[in-house]
């Protein structure tokens, strides 16, 4: 498999990669003057990671025709991330860099291609967490390590939706536990948090009033909109 694409229609951008580019392995830097052509060669071979310069094109694009890229990571990169309208690729799976040459090296040079997880779900995981944080859970509370698993399982997984049946289950799955004791420690875990908020607090975060303890679904659904 050949680890990576980058795209680009911006002649002069390609001849700066060719040159800065040169010692790393398995990369593959194209100039192209349609999506059309990536698109036929995305389909010749897998690519482990696809960095596309959009070039101010964003507008034009189709982000679910690119959603089918079959590649464990896709990067878009813009020229300015301020001229970016979020709503275009809101439900699309994709992560957003400034066009900038460190910015490539950066991502060539982090553990990009670890089994692990993609970019994506790294990146998810760290928005998860920082929600976490700014309500003012207990990490150290196991329950946390649970809910945070659950955000990311439905955030990053379209055919997941139940809790009961599909993702408490998988989350005790994978901690070797049961999904009962997942599901009290989530229940746990949202009572601290509770403790550490005022009820406007909690309001304010869900945008409506509720003035009592969320529960474990309306907390992790909201979690996951709000990403």
């Amino acid at each position: 498999m050949n680890k990576v694409l980058i795209y680009s229609n911006d002649y002069n951008f390609v001849q700066t990669l060719y040159k800065e580019l040169k010692d790393y392995t398995s990369i593959s830097v194209f100039y192209f003057f349609s999506l059309q052509e990536l698109m036929k060669m995305i389909r010749k071979t897998k690519y482990e990671l696809v960095i596309i310069d959009l070039n101010k094109n964003y507008e034009k694009i189709d982000f679910k025709y690119l959603s089918s890229i079959d590649a464990k990571n896709i990067i878009f990169l813009y020229d300015k991330l301020i001229e970016v309208k979020e709503c275009i690729i809101q439900n699309s799976k994709f992560i957003i860099k400034e066009k900038t040459l460190d910015n490539i090296k950066s991502v060539l040079d982090s553990n990009v291609f670890a089994d692990e997880e993609s970019i994506f779900i790294a990146n998810t995981r760290r928005k998860i967490m920082q929600e976490i944080i700014n309500l003012k859970f207990e990490i150290a509370n196991i329950g946390v390590q649970y809910l945070a698993e659950c955000v990311l399982m439905l955030k990053c997984n379209d055919k997941l939706s139940n809790l009961e049946k599909e993702i408490y289950p998988n989350v005790a799955k994978k901690f070797g536990v049961s999904a009962k004791r997942v599901k009290w420690n989530i229940y746990s875990c949202i009572n601290t948090m509770c403790r550490n908020n005022t009820y406007k607090g909690i309001n304010e975060y869900f945008g409506f009033e509720y003035n009592r303890i969320p529960t474990p679904k309306m907390l992790i659904f909201t979690m996951v909109n709000k990403l």
